[in-house]
């Protein structure tokens, strides 16, 4: 069997919503797979990578997002409100913890983060205020882009930074 969902995303054409943004409803097919998966059926493998620092800001509380690129793992913690960064050894090498605060290069909270593998950048999504904060892979800020909504979530391709943005019209 196959299970069909709708994907949204912004084009140049298609219906307009209340804030004017376009929208175009695309079907996307998927396969449907009726019986359990086992993780070696669908994992490349495993590696247990133990995390390693002397710095406070390496402590993590709850990992919510892994994210993996450039012989780097990033990980995003909400609970202390940061994104870290450790090389293949699992040794920190940075956090956006400096960039914590209300000045215009900072953040209050993080939502989520993606990478580019092809430019080589982390793209932070923060809300209070919403903007897209860039990173290079050392997370050493390259630029900030604010925002006027907010995104559950984004994602990246190497070609296009997608968002998953609540509706807020009422067709």
């Amino acid at each position: 069997g196959f299970l069909l969902f709708s994907l949204m995303t912004s084009c140049s054409q298609g219906r307009k919503t209340l804030d004017d943004s376009l929208m175009v409803q695309e079907t996307i097919k998927v396969n449907f797979v009726e019986h359990m998966l086992h993780g070696n059926q669908f994992l490349k493998g495993s590696r247990i990578l133990s995390l390693l620092s002397e710095n406070d800001e390496a402590l993590v509380a709850k990992v919510d997002r892994l994210l993996v690129g450039d012989d780097r793992y990033f990980v995003m913690d909400r609970r202390t409100n940061k994104l870290m960064a450790f090389d293949g050894q699992g040794k920190f090498i940075n956090s956006t913890a400096p960039y914590m605060g209300e000045g215009p290069d900072s953040y209050l909270r993080v939502i989520d983060a993606a990478i580019d593998n092809k430019a080589k950048k982390v793209y932070v999504h923060c809300d209070a205020p919403y903007c897209i904060m860039i990173f290079d892979m050392d997370l050493k800020l390259d630029k900030k882009i604010n925002m006027d909504y907010y995104m559950l979530e984004i994602a990246d391709d190497d070609k296009y930074l997608y968002g998953i943005r609540a509706r807020n019209d009422t067709n």
